[in-house]
């Protein structure tokens, strides 16, 4: 009995696992021409992303300002650098540049921090938000989690 009890949990996690790997496929069909001129804006947090966020974040401000000449500014987003037993999950702002980049086909913005509040490590310090139908998104820690932080245009 217990090792169908294995079998069935090993099963569950990798059919979860297949589920969150063809979510990510399919939200990247047709994002691989998107023009950087596109992205330029206010992007705030999407209402649909503060429901899952630490009770501390649900309420803050979130903006990410995508200036046409290569420059952004980014305030309160949550969770942007969490990395277990290296950066706790906090609201983090700072400015930098960015550029639109494909990896593996699928559109991402690089933003390349060149100040980061309260921040202890080496900078400058990069990291990625995924582009898709019309929305901008990460995860906090694992994407197989499921904190998945979308970012929507103001």
């Amino acid at each position: 009995m217990v090792r169908r009890e294995r079998k069935s949990a090993k099963r569950g996690l990798t059919v979860k696992t297949l589920l969150v790997a063809t979510f990510l496929a399919l939200e990247m069909i047709g994002c691989s021409n998107i023009e950087p001129a596109k992205l330029v804006g206010t992007w705030v947090l999407a209402p649909s992303s503060r429901q899952g966020l630490p009770i501390e974040f649900q309420n803050n401000s979130t903006r990410l300002v995508l200036s046409a000449n290569g420059r952004f500014v980014a305030s309160n987003v949550p969770g942007l650098f969490y990395a277990p037993d290296r950066h706790g999950a906090r609201l983090e702002s700072g400015n930098g540049s960015w550029k639109l980049a494909s990896r593996d086909g699928i559109s991402q913005v690089q933003l390349n921090f060149q100040t980061i509040a309260d921040w202890k490590d080496g900078l400058p310090y990069g990291t990625q938000l995924y582009v898709s139908n019309g929305a901008m998104y990460y995860f906090i820690g694992d994407p197989n989690g499921g904190q998945r932080v979308t970012l929507q245009r103001q």
